[in-house]
């Protein structure tokens, strides 16, 4: 569940490097050019462009290989599922004998977590491409989601018998080995993946991987910690100017390193600190995972009335539209804690349904309203600690603007760990009140509202 939107992501980079330099069997100048401006936009995470680009690709030569497979990548990202669906079905009766086709769909089942579809998809690319390592990684990472941990061993085996000692395979080979009770195999290929690894994520798995499992916690702490680091050094130079989906996307990465992080810390018995960094990724994600190991962690220090109405939260949140898979063992999980921690008469249900409304206000604080406006504004925010030291306007009220003013400097209920850190929010205003209110959007739901900024502003063509 955590690697899999940098998998998606890592697919559309894949696709723009098998597309970069080739040409499609046409003599159109345009059509060639077109497929062009449409892979770099994808590479520049222009995903609106992206997908404007492919529909004129598939104008201009319907039957076309890759016009379906691109706007599939591009409405992926935008988070347009059924479309993107239709798309990449296109391009597997387009083009039946093409394995980039079935990767395509397969990538779409899989953010759809529809697993054994994806599988299917996958079996078919790699049929006709025996040779391809990463339609045999994506097989191995599938089978292991569904807990098929020795056929996913024997897809990765032929994955890295193709690239050898390749950190993604490895990496997915360690885990399957530690979820079957080889410990030090698995842990010595996770060290072997991460080593050779500069991107966070793998760290931050593997050191999950650890913490699920309460396998050497001080080694799990240390790769932790690189993840956060790798990530912050990213936000080092964040700018309200420049916050589009892009910058916007290693939100929804922080707050699930930070989870982890925090998790980590509560397997160490040090629950002070790990609510730190778990109220501040719930905060930026509000899922049922990250809920429960809050919730978890309240009760620990002894909380239970805000053990009870996170774990309420928790149960609600999988209700929320989201990118992340949902877990109905999970939802068990949480619900027989929350009838645990509850007073015991109280009604689950009506606990939920005050969840959902807790869920609304969160990441809400009041703004003077010494200038008596009245309407809301849309703002790009900057965060430093618990304290927002920058912002933007980015569509809204005139007149709200001024008293967004008040926003420079003021002490928010809750501290970032690390920063700074980019933020979205709204802040609303009625001129006969004293405060306004501003929210601070989840992390999920800033990129969004990012995206369809985009989407409003990109060229058609």
């Amino acid at each position: 569940m955590r690697r899999r939107s940098e998998t998606l992501l890592a697919f559309a980079l894949w696709l723009i490097g098998f597309a970069s330099g080739q040409t499609l069997p046409d003599t159109s100048r345009e059509l060639n050019n077109t497929y062009t401006d449409a892979t770099q936009a994808l590479r520049r995470q222009e995903f609106q462009t992206a997908a404007n680009l492919a529909r004129r690709m598939i104008s201009l030569c319907p039957r076309c290989r890759m016009g379906h497979a691109i706007l599939a990548a591009a409405l992926m990202e935008l988070n347009q599922l059924a479309d993107a669906q239709l798309a990449a079905e296109e391009e597997v009766k387009i083009n039946p004998a093409d394995p980039i086709a079935y990767k395509t769909l397969g990538n779409v089942y899989a953010r759809e977590h529809e697993l054994e579809k994806a599988a299917v998809q996958f079996q078919k690319a790699a049929e006709i491409n025996p040779r391809d390592y990463d339609v045999h990684v994506a097989l191995g990472k599938l089978l292991r989601e569904q807990k098929k941990y020795k056929e996913a061993l024997a897809e990765l085996a032929k994955g890295l018998a193709i690239s050898p000692d390749n950190p993604s395979a490895l990496l997915v080979q360690g885990e399957c080995e530690v979820d079957l009770g080889n410990t030090s195999k698995g842990i010595a290929e996770m060290q072997q993946a991460v080593s050779a690894s500069t991107s966070p994520e793998p760290w931050n798995s593997a050191a999950y991987e650890l913490a699920d499992h309460d396998l050497d916690l001080e080694q799990a702490q240390k790769w932790s910690e690189t993840s956060i680091d790798l990530t912050v050094a990213l936000l080092r130079n964040v700018s309200v100017e420049h916050l589009g989906p892009a910058q916007l996307r290693v939100i929804p990465s922080i707050g699930s390193y930070w989870d982890t992080f925090g998790w980590i810390l509560y397997k160490r018995a040090n629950y002070a600190a790990a609510r730190e960094y778990l109220e501040a990724a719930w905060s930026l994600r509000p899922i049922p995972v990250i809920g429960n190991h809050l919730g978890r962690t309240y009760e620990k220090l002894d909380r239970r009335e805000d053990a009870a109405r996170t774990y309420a939260m928790a149960i609600a949140a999988a209700d929320l539209p989201s990118r992340s898979a949902r877990s109905a063992n999970l939802l068990d999980e949480i619900r027989g804690r929350l009838a645990k921690v509850a007073a015991p008469d109280a009604n689950i249900e009506y606990l939920v349904r005050a969840g959902r409304v807790d869920l609304k206000r969160m990441n809400s604080v009041d703004v003077p309203n010494s200038a008596h406006a009245g309407g809301s504004t849309e703002l790009a925010l900057k965060i430093e600690g618990d304290k927002i030291t920058d912002f933007r306007t980015i569509s809204g009220s005139t007149s709200v603007t001024y008293a967004a003013e008040g926003i420079l400097g003021l002490k928010l209920p809750l501290k970032m760990p690390q920063g700074p850190l980019p933020r979205r929010g709204v802040i609303s205003c009625q001129a006969e009140q004293s405060q306004c209110r501003l929210r601070m959007l989840s992390a999920e739901d800033a990129m969004n509202a990012a995206i369809e900024d985009d989407v409003k502003t990109a060229p058609s063509k």
